[in-house]
């Protein structure tokens, strides 16, 4: 897995396993992403992700590219 980003959102290439779908994968990480960042402290007791995500597929061939 490799996590990167700008100011206002977040990139990650995962490599799926077929025992989860997509939209499992980032429920979960859009959820348990809040509830940590809410204990990071008061001024963060708001944050939520938007709704909605990108999803983009990549071959083998192109992860090395995508990582760069």
């Amino acid at each position: 897995m490799v996590v990167g980003g700008v100011e206002d959102h977040v990139h990650i290439l995962y490599d799926c396993p077929k025992m989860h779908t997509p939209v499992d994968i980032v429920k979960r990480l859009k959820k348990e992403s809040s509830k940590f960042i809410k204990t990071l402290g008061n001024e963060y007791e708001n944050f939520y992700w938007q709704r909605g995500y990108g999803l983009f597929l990549v071959g083998k061939m192109q992860v090395n590219d995508v990582e760069e």
